[in-house]
């Protein structure tokens, strides 16, 4: 598996991982514990540079379009505004 390719493999594990938090009720996942897990990976991504967020942004919007449950799929076109990947 080349570089690119297991990029996209992570970035999709990421992705279904944090819809899967944000999809997650109260019952299932302490909603604390669920925006403490979002904002620690939002903390790692805010030192990537502009353009590493752009490819990371484009990442979750090529894994929607390939999504096929649209809940999920709009979640993931979400993402990028979510960890704050569209912030200079």
């Amino acid at each position: 598996m080349g570089d690119v390719a297991l990029t996209e493999k992570v970035v999709q594990a990421l992705g279904q991982l944090l819809v899967s938090i944000e999809n997650s009720s109260a019952e299932d996942m302490d909603p604390a514990m669920a925006g403490n897990l979002v904002e620690d990976v939002s903390f790692v991504l805010s030192e990537l540079s502009g353009q590493e967020r752009g490819d990371l942004t484009a990442i979750f919007g090529r894994i929607a379009d390939s999504e096929p449950d649209p809940d999920n799929r709009e979640a993931l076109r979400r993402l990028p505004e979510t960890l704050g990947l569209d912030a200079d």
